[in-house]
């Protein structure tokens, strides 16, 4: 009975038990190991996602209007929201091919009151904060062209902040902002006027990266609101109450006064 429980336990005939026992199974191919993969360096920033192709046409098209246009005016007012304090400001340009620019900007930080002027007659750069001698040194022959990409990516108070200082004056404007990630959102108003809304991170050559929210009227071409939220939790709100493109602008508007 013994027999019999075995063989049926095993599935062989009587015959298969007197015969050698099968060889063991050949053991497997052992795989090479991988190397290990390199620990990630926890400061390396994750490469950006891909744009959406739509929403990145519209941006490019947008900044190519800003750089080619002959002239463009606009007037804008900016609210910053800051750990502890906030600020507002009104600012308003006119630029025009040649290098020649013209920037005033006014506004409240901290209870303290703040203004900058700032002109470009195509060769020369007057910086005046209204607090002591206005500066004028030589301006870079691309310096108005990095200023137009500069606006488009970033609104039109970066170029003021950077050019605030003498040394600033150094940077590639039109590769100090990069823009990546670009989305569309949902179709909205600012007042009365539809626009679509682009999404998108821009990252200054120090590498803090933010994300940027514009309203952008798609046929015009006109930008109506931005919002920047910067990592560290920092909001800025660019509102342009006025847009425009290839106005005649006169160039005694640039005229710089005579150095004594």
């Amino acid at each position: 009975m013994t027999r019999f429980l075995l063989l049926a336990l095993l599935a062989v005939s009587p015959s298969a038990l007197a015969q050698d026992p099968p060889p063991p199974p050949p053991r497997p191919v052992e795989k090479p190991q991988e190397p290990p993969k390199p620990a990630q360096d926890p400061k390396e920033k994750p490469k950006p996602a891909a744009s959406e192709p739509e929403a990145e046409a519209l941006f490019k098209k947008f900044e190519e209007k800003v750089a080619k246009a002959k002239t463009l005016k606009f007037k804008a007012k900016i609210a910053m929201e800051m750990k502890e304090m906030a600020a507002e400001f009104e600012s308003e340009g006119s630029l025009k091919e040649g290098n020649k620019f013209k920037f005033n900007l006014s506004g409240e930080m901290m209870g303290q009151a703040h203004e900058l002027a700032v002109t470009c007659d195509g060769t020369k750069l007057l910086a005046d904060s209204g607090k002591g001698e206005p500066r004028i040194e030589d301006a870079r022959k691309e310096m108005a062209e990095g200023m137009r990409i500069l606006m488009a990516r970033a609104g039109a108070i970066m170029p003021m902040m950077l050019i605030a200082e003498s040394s600033n004056q150094e940077k590639d404007l039109k590769e100090f902002m990069k823009v990546y990630e670009f989305k569309l959102g949902k179709d909205e108003k600012v007042g009365e006027k539809a626009c679509k809304v682009l999404i998108y991170k821009a990252a200054p050559d120090t590498q803090k990266e933010a994300t940027v929210t514009l309203w952008l009227e798609a046929d015009s071409l006109k930008p109506l609101k931005r919002e920047i939220k910067a990592e560290r939790g920092e909001v800025f709100t660019e509102t342009c109450s006025s847009w425009i493109y290839d106005e005649e602008i006169k160039d005694e508007l640039f005229t710089l006064p005579k150095e004594k």
